[in-house]
């Protein structure tokens, strides 16, 4: 579902850009990854910010895109006050906040905090200015209850901070329970796929675009 146009453009992003929430939930709900970002930047937050869609910009928070990845210096909230589109405005400043409290409390190995902040909608791929993310405290903490969590919101083990080091790399700093999270990791079906050769292969262009136009169809009036 992740696959890509010439500019680096996934269903996904066209869906946000486009406002069409069922088509985005369906690609969410097919495993889209929502921190992909276009050859331009963009992030499918960035686009449906971009065109005010409220509701799509919420869905795709409550699956963990990061409101901090903009386009052009730009952030997503930052677009939509530029374009007056104050409702979808006020939804990524309130995620902003729970954001930031989010890294917070993950660093700090404050377990409770962190389940009640994504409960309340913060968004899990949040990362602070060194692109360090919530799984990375964790990850560096030890603490398998948070990662778990953390991972059922929509964080990705794939990302890296500023430095390149991945989920892995924040696991091995603590020598006492470095190896106890990595075998954790690598039992996440996103890794071990990955381990398997198989993320590399999604479905091919015709197959993806046939689900599209399959949900398109359905969802058109009589």
């Amino acid at each position: 579902v992740d696959v890509s146009d010439r500019r680096g453009y996934t269903p996904l992003m066209w869906s946000s850009a486009s406002g069409s929430i069922d088509l985005t939930r369906y690609l969410l709900d097919s495993g889209a990854r929502v921190e992909i970002r276009a050859d331009d930047g963009a992030t499918a937050l960035f686009l449906a910010a971009a065109n005010g869609f409220t509701e799509v910009v919420r869905m795709l928070l409550a699956r963990g895109a990061n409101p901090a990845l903009g386009r052009d210096g730009l952030t997503p909230r930052q677009t939509a006050v530029a374009r007056e589109q104050t409702e979808t405005a006020a939804a990524l400043e309130a995620a902003e906040t729970l954001g930031g409290q989010l890294l917070q409390a993950a660093s700090d190995g404050q377990a409770v905090a962190v389940r009640q902040l994504l409960a309340r909608g913060a968004p899990a791929n949040v990362a602070d200015s060194a692109g360090v993310s919530p799984l990375m405290f964790a990850a560096r903490n030890g603490d398998l209850g948070m990662l778990q969590f953390l991972l059922s919101r929509g964080a990705d083990m794939l990302a890296r901070d500023s430095q390149g080091a991945t989920v892995f790399d924040w696991a091995g700093k603590s020598s006492s329970t470095g190896k106890y999270v990595v075998a954790f990791l690598k039992d996440r079906p996103q890794v071990a796929e990955t381990r398997r050769g198989k993320v590399a292969g999604p479905p091919s262009i015709p197959e993806t675009l046939r689900r599209i136009d399959a949900l398109l169809t359905k969802a058109a009036p009589d």
